[in-house]
């Protein structure tokens, strides 16, 4: 199940007993303070108890299914690894 930021934002907000409208504001920061560390300055960013954010290239790819071969290029994304307290929360 995808959880909608929106749907987020009122999650937190509630939890925190903050403003919708903070808490947003807080989750986009923190969301551009993520990639921008990530892509700037190449490091790993890791949030104790929730996981950790990096950098990676996914190799390009050939696409057959045209009949012709079209290569695509390289991508950069970013991977999340939840770390090992996040895997065991129970609902």
């Amino acid at each position: 199940m995808k959880l909608p930021h929106s749907e987020l934002v009122k999650k937190i907000a509630q939890n925190a007993r903050m403003s919708e409208s903070d808490t947003d504001r807080f989750l986009k920061a923190l969301q551009f303070s993520i990639t921008d560390a990530i892509q700037e300055e190449g490091d790993i960013v890791y949030i104790q108890n929730i996981g950790s954010f990096t950098l990676k290239r996914r190799a390009g790819k050939i696409d057959k299914l045209s009949g012709s071969a079209v290569k695509r290029d390289d991508k950069m994304f970013i991977s999340f690894k939840p770390s090992k307290g996040l895997t065991i929360w129970e609902a």
